[in-house]
């Protein structure tokens, strides 16, 4: 505080994934569990009020956000769309869209994961999908892909995440 930093300087602490750790039995980060791909993203902001934001959101939108927040332009296109507002306003209930992963594409061992707000639907090229509701169930435990009142949300989210990128099996056969 004594060179005014404080005063003018944006600080953002985050990783790029988690480790799993044991949770669920499993180690490493090849998982879309939230031990591996919820990471911790927090940031003070001159003048800032101290609050928690609940909606997931993509680092992929981090450079927009500070640009935003800094007022500078952006050249050209980047992926992923600010959330500056969510920063200056956390209990804002401004939606920002599903956030995606994926993991080793284009190989047989692909995988892709859409979270649109406590739904989380994970696609695995050459394995079973998955659904789980975080809010009811954030230990991930219960496995909801299969369960007939739950297929409407099986549905949209693996509309939406294909769109997003579609499987290369999905690509190949629609080629053929």
């Amino acid at each position: 505080t004594t060179l005014g930093l404080d005063q003018n300087t944006i600080v953002v602490y985050t990783s790029d994934h988690g480790e799993m750790l044991g949770d669920l039995g499993l180690w490493n980060k090849f998982q879309f569990y939230e031990g591996s791909c919820g990471v911790p993203l927090m940031m003070r902001m001159p003048g800032g009020t101290p609050a928690r934001c609940s909606q997931p959101l993509s680092l992929v939108s981090l450079t927009s956000t500070l640009a935003d927040l800094c007022h500078v332009p952006v050249s050209s296109p980047i992926d992923g769309k600010s959330f500056a507002d969510l920063v200056r306003q956390p209990n804002s209930h401004t939606n920002h869209g599903p956030v995606f992963a994926e993991y080793s594409l284009g190989n047989n061992s692909a995988k892709y994961m859409i979270r649109d707000g406590d739904l989380k639907y994970t696609y695995w090229v050459h394995d079973r999908e998955e659904l789980y509701d975080l809010l009811a169930d954030p230990e991930e435990i219960h496995n909801l892909a299969s369960q007939p009142e739950h297929r409407h949300s099986v549905e949209r989210l693996k509309r939406a995440l294909f769109l997003w990128h579609p499987p290369a099996e999905t690509m190949n056969s629609a080629s053929a």
